[in-house]
């Protein structure tokens, strides 16, 4: 999946307890799968601004995510 595309969708949480789903475009069916497989889901604000540096056998590729300040730069 492209960097890009990855950071766009719902973030996930689980720090040994109920599955936290960031609440986005697309967290409903993103819980619901997760559901299917036993989780306890909760959806939430979570808004953590990740970025991806990638590192491919053509050099780096980044994404910056919408959610917080920052862009991608470079060649």
């Amino acid at each position: 999946m492209d960097p890009q595309e990855a950071i766009y969708l719902p973030h996930v949480i689980n720090l040994n307890g109920a599955t936290r789903v960031e609440e986005e475009a697309g967290s409903e069916a993103m819980s619901e799968g997760l559901a299917a497989l036993g989780h306890e889901v909760t959806v939430a604000n979570l808004n953590s601004g990740l970025h991806v540096i990638r590192i491919t056998g053509d050099g780096l590729k980044g994404a910056a995510d919408k959610r917080r300040e920052g862009v991608v730069l470079g060649n």
